[in-house]
């Protein structure tokens, strides 16, 4: 069938077609912006009659500025936008339209030239580093499941739908859905520290109640996955995946992020579900394309300045023009002034204000950019020969992206850091435990009671026995058996040590085993038991506490089990007296400066175990905007009642040089904010040991406040006394999270950024 002239006409101009290609690829996109629909192995049902699925973004990446043809206007207009660089364009533009110029237009030309083309080497070069970076990575080789079988491709030829294989210890090219894993739970573990900055391991599972899939059936694998369009949080995810009319939902979990990477599994396999630009890495890196120091934006200011001084001199010799240039007008050997121009004013004294303007454009000194932009480049190599910045373990020294900023390193006011991993080692060493009103410890190989004189307890009674099952039942801990040091791989450091504790009393955490459901093994004092994990209530940060609902094999008995921060425990506790012996315990743990976390149960029946699943199957399966607020909802209503079991205690200490560098940052005048999830005297105490708070600093307290008039009151009494004492003593702010969100209700924010 001939095609119609228009598009024939259309075809023979290259450019158009192409702009008209991505009008049209964009309208296509919009009728699927609120969910996005991916077909596994990018294979349709064959019933399937609809429109064909948009094409999503390719895997390609791409953090440069510049092509080849767009960098001549692109960077011209990023040069010209210099406040400097436009005033001399100005000048010398002028310069050429003045009949007689009191200066050759040349000896202003050239020197731009030479700075707009030094500028743009340098920017051109940094940019074709960039080049360099992403054409490496986009040509690293993937392994891709194509027409039956894997085969190698290149990391930017991959489409959402395609199934890829990433192995132990290689980087995931692009957002995944977990499908299947080597390893013998189906499930995976990763590292985020590209990411979030997060060293410890994660969990990745297939969605719950997904079915066993071979490798070998992977290739005639056929299903949707529905998902949320793409975002840039890292920590949320919702979709379901529908294979053989059987629904699965799927949550972060199920989610393998590009630039994470595989750990302890020796491979797994995934279907793509973002890709390229769209993947929540390139989502959060917010690339600017072009950024500005905080000098270059102060000296644009004093740019100004010195153009006002140059309209001030302007003027001030345009006003002596007029009163004596009659004077000089007659004389014949004055050039420029022919006798054409004396009887039109307006001409005569604008040709008058562009010469002084020329006269007085050195004000300005033309090599101001050009003396700037070599400091960059070369202060960007001093970067990078910096031996104190160079990292031994990747072989790899410091690397200076963009040359622009490097002055605002010396800028820095505010540092915010958060402790765990940061100022402390992240690895968390047991030191207590109360249960039963009683306070434990654990030296030379035993459980022995506080001021018992250290004899041997018996753990075996009921009160310990829900304990050791609370802190080996409620976790996220792996067994790797195949490891050659350590056994248990945990995404939580807190989940370690309880389990490495619990293994050394006789408490064995053995594995997961997967049949129709998980089934957690855990050997008690040399008794196997089998408990079937049913559902796993996750942590999130507005809950703070975790829940696992469990079934023991063996009895058919039912347990809720819940461990999480004591504020979010107690409440959903029934004893009140047991709620109070066990705060003044935490008191006394966080006294040492030791984080401290509450354990609670229930028991169950059969119906209620059903009902509790019918309402999180269906909370699952919500794609609405509500999806995180009915998941959460559904979460405390099964999470009440509760019997509290007792508290822990664990040391995270600090990481060496922490102290020095902290009071060597502040000697600097930087303000440092310290950001944690431990309880108010835990925080204190760490401040105070790692040097954060000096020994005559005097404390401020913002905590414990939900009233407009109390937080406004203690604000202005903070305000004064800072203001009235700043010269003879320093300060140290002490906010807590519940008075914090109280500031942003009532828009206090100017009021405590005064103090």
């Amino acid at each position: 069938m001939r095609k119609p002239k228009i598009d024939e006409m259309i075809d023979k101009i290259p450019w158009l077609k192409i702009f008209l290609q991505k009008i049209r690829l964009r309208d296509t996109r919009q009728k699927y912006q609120n969910n996005r629909i991916i077909y596994l192995n990018n294979s349709l049902p064959e019933d399937y009659s609809g429109e064909k699925p948009c094409p999503y973004s390719s895997n390609r990446v791409c953090t440069s500025k510049y092509t080849l043809l767009n960098f001549l206007p692109k960077n011209l207009y990023e040069q010209f936008r210099r406040i400097a660089n436009f005033y001399f364009l100005l000048n010398i533009i002028l310069m050429f339209l003045l009949p007689d110029p009191p200066k050759n237009p040349y000896t202003s030309m050239i020197p731009l030239l030479i700075v707009i083309t030094f500028t743009a080497i340098k920017q051109a070069y940094e940019d074709f580093l960039r080049h360099k970076s992403d054409s490496r990575i986009n040509k690293i080789k993937v392994r891709v499941l194509r027409n039956g079988s894997f085969v190698n491709l290149k990391r930017k030829d991959i489409q959402c739908g395609d199934i890829v294989e990433v192995h132990c210890d290689q980087s995931f090219p692009c957002d995944l859905m977990l499908l299947h894993s080597l390893d013998e739970n189906g499930s995976c573990h990763v590292t985020t520290a590209n990411l979030d900055g997060e060293t410890n391991l994660k969990l990745r599972t297939a969605p719950n109640k997904f079915p066993s899939i071979q490798v070998d059936d992977l290739a005639a694998l056929r299903g949707v996955i529905k998902c949320d369009k793409p975002n840039a949080d890292l920590y949320e995810f919702k979709g379901n995946i529908e294979i053989n009319g059987h629904e699965y939902p799927v949550n972060n979990d199920s989610v393998l992020l590009a630039g994470s990477t595989l750990k302890i599994a020796p491979s797994q396999k995934g279907c793509a579900i973002y890709t390229g630009k769209e993947t929540k890495i390139m989502l959060n890196s917010k690339f600017k394309m072009s950024k500005m120091s905080c000098i270059e934006k102060t000296m644009n200011k004093f740019i100004v300045f010195f153009l006002i001084l140059l309209v001030f001199y302007v003027v001030t010799c345009l006003i002596g023009s007029i009163l004596t240039g009659d004077l000089y007008t007659k004389h014949w050997y004055l050039k420029g002034r022919e006798p054409q121009f004396f009887d039109n004013k307006f001409v005569y004294y604008s040709i008058e204000v562009v010469s002084q303007f020329s006269v007085f454009s050195y004000i300005i000194p033309i090599s101001l950019y050009i003396s700037i932009e070599t400091q960059r480049f070369i202060g960007t190599k001093f970067f990078e020969w910096d031996l104190n910045m160079y990292d031994e373990k990747r072989d790899q020294p410091a690397r200076a992206n963009n040359s622009n900023v490097n002055e605002d390193l010396g800028q820095v006011e505010y540092l915010f850091t958060d402790k765990t991993g940061t100022l402390t080692e992240n690895e968390m060493i047991f030191k207590r435990f109360f249960v039963n009103n009683q306070t434990f410890d654990y030296k030379n190989g035993q459980v022995v009671k506080i001021d018992s004189q250290d004899k041997p307890v018996d753990l075996q009674n009921e009160e310990l026995r829900n304990f050791f099952l609370c802190l080996s039942l409620c976790h996220s801990v792996q067994v790797d058996k195949n490891a050659q040091k350590e056994k248990y791989q945990a995404s939580s450091p807190d989940e370690f040590s309880f389990v490495k504790f619990c293994e050394k009393i006789g408490v064995v955490y053995e594995g997961d085993v997967r049949k129709s459901s998980v089934v957690r093994l855990v050997n008690f004092f040399g008794h196997s038991s089998q408990y079937e994990l049913l559902h796993t209530l996750e942590f999130d940060s507005t809950r703070k506490r975790m829940s696992v609902i469990t079934k023991c094999l063996e009895s058919g008995s039912i347990f809720v089990f819940t461990k999480g921060a004591e504020d979010s425990i107690f409440p959903i506790c029934k004893q009140e007296s047991a709620v109070d012996a066990c705060q003044q315990a935490i008191d006394h743990f966080a006294q040492n400066g030791w984080r401290t976390l509450a354990l609670a149960f229930k028991q169950i029946s059969q119906d209620q175990c059903q009902f509790y699943g019918s309402l999180l199957n269906e909370a699952y399966s919500d794609l609405s905007d509500k999806h995180k607020e009915t998941v959460r909802t559904v979460y405390e209503a099964i999470e009440v009642d509760l019997s509290l079991i007792g508290c822990t205690a664990v040391e995270d200490r600090l990481q060496d040089g922490v102290s020095s560098t902290l009071v060597d940052l502040r000697r600097a005048g930087i303000k440092i904010w310290v950001l944690t999830g431990d309880k108010k005297q835990t925080a204190l105490n760490i401040s105070d040991s790692c040097k954060h708070f000096s020994a005559n600093m005097k404390k401020l307290l913002l905590t414990d406040l939900n009233d407009l008039n109390l937080i406004m009151k203690k604000l202005d009494e903070d305000c004064t006394k800072v203001t009235e004492q700043r010269n003879r003593k320093s300060f140290a702010y002490i906010v807590d999270g519940k008075t914090l969100s109280y500031v942003f209700k009532f828009e206090l924010e100017k009021k405590l950024r005064e103090v």
